[in-house]
């Protein structure tokens, strides 16, 4: 409970902070909603040409994009102290997390809160909208609730995944560029159906680093089309697998930082 008064504190903290320069902050918003927005209108011209892909159509692609998105956005905001992370094991920076007496992942969650990235969600949130109205889905209790579930799912499991990251960064300081091949290579994946991919790539975003389970799998909820034939049961596991993989990378953390080195600064 300490914890989660101290985190809507500090966010209020940040809110303020960033308020002092409202200008520079709705600019910076809106740079990420059009630098999105310009990406997404990209890939729909594309599938409007070409009338989709492989048996999806662009509402379709257009939904598992949103949600996606959504999640990822969050994460984004929520763990962006960790993707700062190698660069303060690089500077030296460690130590004083370690020194306080409060956890350093809480502080790790706290130490920056990216408000600018609200853009994107907001944009995820107008493409679900956007989808969900021409694909006649029913927007009652259920379905949003399982929309609801899956998002969080998707940004607890991409939290997971910063952290996993950035605790390499206790072996190998330069782990940026897997970072982003973690998180936001495998966000551009699915942000397609994966049914389009080779076996291997697939094989990778299902058992190896599981973020087909917080998108893919969760929209065959709502589609009658299922070309991997995969069970049935796989569309309601985005939870399970998320909890999962987020308590690994607190363990995995936990072990690289009994190996961490002080720099004695």
């Amino acid at each position: 409970m300490r914890y989660i008064q101290l985190y809507f504190h500090l966010i209020s903290i940040n809110l303020r902070s960033q308020m002092q320069y409202r200008v520079s902050f709705v600019f910076s918003l809106l740079v990420v909603f059009l630098t999105y927005s310009v990406e997404f209108i990209t890939i729909m011209f594309a599938l409007d040409k070409f009338g989709g892909i492989r048996g999806w159509s662009l509402y379709q692609v257009a939904f598992m994009y949103g949600i996606v998105t959504v999640a990822y956005a969050l994460a984004r905001i929520m763990f962006c102290g960790f993707q700062r992370f190698p660069n303060m094991v690089k500077w030296g920076m460690v130590d004083r997390f370690l020194i306080r007496p409060i956890d350093e992942r809480f502080q790790l969650v706290a130490y920056e809160l990216p408000l600018n990235r609200l853009g994107q969600v907001i944009l995820g949130i107008i493409v679900l909208i956007f989808a969900i109205i021409h694909l006649d889905i029913k927007p009652g209790l259920s379905n949003i609730l399982f929309l609801v579930v899956t998002i969080l799912s998707g940004t607890l499991l991409y939290g997971a995944l910063f952290i996993i990251s950035a605790a390499i960064a206790f072996w190998a300081v330069e782990s940026r560029e897997l970072m982003g091949i973690m998180t936001h290579g495998t966000l551009r994946m699915i942000s397609y159906p994966i049914s389009i991919y080779r076996p291997i790539l697939r094989n990778i975003v299902i058992f190896i680093i599981p973020v087909a389970f917080i998108n893919y799998f969760p929209c065959l909820h709502f589609f009658s089309y299922d070309p991997l034939g995969f069970p049935v049961f796989f569309r309601y596991l985005g939870p399970v697998v998320s909890v999962m993989v987020f308590y690994l990378s607190l363990l995995f953390w936990d072990f690289g930082l009994k190996r961490y080195q002080s720099t004695g600064n």
